[in-house]
């Protein structure tokens, strides 16, 4: 029948390591970025955007 043949020659494993790379790659991908003007619309006089206040159907209270 068939044999289980260890593929890693050390203790620790490829995927874990390969996993810790990528994530400090896209850390570092992600702090580079430069800081853009995306408040949502929050700063502006509320004539649009993604940030709207939530008003009761009842009107103020």
């Amino acid at each position: 029948m068939g044999d289980f043949v260890a593929t890693g020659s050390t203790g620790f494993p490829l995927e874990l390591l390969s996993s810790i790379v990528c994530s400090v790659a896209i850390a570092i991908y992600a702090l580079a970025q430069p800081a853009g003007n995306s408040d949502d619309d929050d700063s502006n006089n509320g004539g649009g955007g993604l940030m709207q206040p939530a008003v009761s159907a009842s009107g103020a209270s």
